[in-house]
């Protein structure tokens, strides 16, 4: 590999000493999954289908082997991994943000960076770090931002898994997904299976393929700016009660320059706001795929992420993924605005909750806020901790918006000050009369036992549930509940 080429370079760099599509597919994208490694590059192994790159890889696992999965992860992963269940392989869910997260026993960590419902970015480089120590493989879904923004194989990632060609190639509608890496052992089990069960892309989807990934820098570097202009117009909007958008420093294109893709994650106060803001959306198809020339959105509750509810892991239908295309900026930000001012239109007046505010200054910049829980010890943070998980759970259940229960900052200064009575527990800013009243009992409960066991708490299921679930997206801070609504004006009947 020339270390003099650049990424874009290597996008479009001809393959002519390799006259089969399918094994020029697979050099090329090896090329550019490895154009930042040292020393030979990666392999590639080409699939008809993203479904069956995914199959391949769970077929690396044995019978009595074990896989973590991060809790947020899509109906296409999960229903893949969950049919290794009657092979006598355990499947557990968990929180793969935690920095302590352990891996002992286990096989096989799966992740998807960023996660693909609410876009939260996970520190490749310290779960590999960990899985190698025990012993295990780290598996990272890498099709959102593609090798242009992030390859896992530098942060020592073993396989790289691509069950989407939206982003990779532009086409949504072509057929095909890969597999990458670095080990032969694993492109020998990999390939073979492949060949065994008879999934290889034919040449014309090859040759597509091909095709799409010579504009692959155009096309992300075009979305990524319309990505930033748009988000800037998003934040703030009394519309939303939260949004989200993938950062990392881990994502950067050769040059350096920092990129997040092409994905927004929004939060409305309701589920009828946020399908109304789909239904009056205009140049946005109503899909649930991501990284495509055309743009799309979706409530990844309803959709990509739906086999989550089976799980009591389901993401709250007030989550809307927005997926930015080629179109026209003006375009698209005229078509939100318009969505956003008819979502807000049937977005209930909430109860008035004194002095619920919103941390940090108005018209702060999300970003800016300081993480809540940065002051609290190891005890206050499993206070905290366990606080959260039952907060969301009544989110869920009562189908609103985790802030009308409580912040996270709330919850912080509650695991922090641990009132042992009502009288202490309304003395904390931010909890209010009526939150005081509808939840003080149980937060007080909870209190009492930290180190509750959650798992007994749910339904016995054939997987492990997560020991943590963690805030889906940040609260808005420019979000006022008190904020009076614009209703539609009645036509005079005479």
């Amino acid at each position: 590999m020339d270390d003099g080429f650049r990424f874009d370079s290597l996008a479009v760099r001809a393959e002519q000493q390799i006259p089969n599509p399918l094994a020029q597919l697979e050099a090329r994208l090896g090329a550019l999954e490895a154009s930042g490694l040292a020393g030979r590059g990666a392999w590639g192994v080409a699939f008809g289908s993203g479904r069956a790159a995914l199959d391949a890889v769970a077929r690396l696992l044995r019978p009595q082997d074990k896989l973590v999965l991060h809790f947020e992860s899509s109906s296409l992963a999960v229903r893949a991994f969950s049919a290794l269940a009657e092979w006598d392989i355990e499947i557990e869910f968990n929180d793969l943000t935690d920095p302590e997260v352990s891996f002992d026993g286990v096989s096989a960590v799966y992740v998807e960076n960023p996660s693909l419902a609410t876009l939260t970015s996970l520190q490749l480089s310290n779960l590999a770090s960990k899985a190698h120590q025990a012993g295990a493989i780290l598996l990272v879904e890498n099709s959102l931002l593609t090798a242009f923004a992030c390859r896992p194989l530098e942060f020592a990632a073993d396989a790289v898994i691509y069950s989407s060609a939206a982003a990779l190639t532009g086409d949504y509608t072509l057929a095909f997904g890969a597999v990458l890496g670095r080990s032969e052992e694993l492109l020998e089990r990999i390939r073979g299976h492949r060949d065994t069960v008879g999934s290889r892309p034919n040449a014309q989807v090859c040759g597509s393929a091909l095709r799409g990934l010579k504009t692959l820098s155009v096309r992300q570097e075009k979305q990524s700016n319309t990505t930033q202009l748009l988000l800037t117009k998003l934040e703030g909007h009394a519309a939303l009660t939260g949004i989200a958008y993938p950062s990392s420093e881990a994502h950067q294109t050769r040059d350096g320059r920092e990129f997040n893709g092409a994905c927004i994650a929004l939060e409305f106060a309701v589920p009828e706001a946020a399908k109304t803001f789909i239904d009056k959306l205009r140049y946005f198809e109503t899909s649930d795929w991501y990284g495509s020339t055309d743009s799309a959105a979706c409530q990844v509750g309803r959709t990509s992420h739906r086999a989550l509810e089976n799980l009591n892991l389901g993401i709250p239908e007030t989550v809307v993924r927005i997926s930015i295309g080629l179109e026209d900026p003006q375009d698209l930000w005229r078509s939100l605005e318009n969505a956003l001012e008819a979502a807000l239109e049937v977005t209930p007046e909430p109860e008035p909750l004194e002095p619920d505010e919103p941390d940090g200054e108005p018209n702060a910049p999300l970003a800016a806020l300081e993480d809540p829980t940065r002051a609290l010890d190891n005890a206050a943070l499993k206070r905290f901790v366990t606080l959260r998980i039952w907060r969301d759970q009544q989110a869920i259940e009562q189908n609103t918006s985790r802030f009308l229960i409580a912040s996270n900052a709330i919850l912080a200064e509650i695991a922090k000050q641990q009132p042992n009575n009502v009288e202490t527990l309304a003395t904390i800013k931010g909890i209010g009369q009526k939150k005081l009243e509808r939840y003080g009992h149980a937060i007080l409960e909870l209190l009492k036992k930290p180190e509750i066991n959650w798992l007994e708490q749910l339904p016995a299921l054939e997987v492990s549930m997560p020991k943590e679930k963690p805030n889906a997206i940040p609260v808005n801070p420019n979000f006022d509940p008190k904020r009076k609504r614009r209703r539609k004006k009645k036509p005079n009947v005479k």
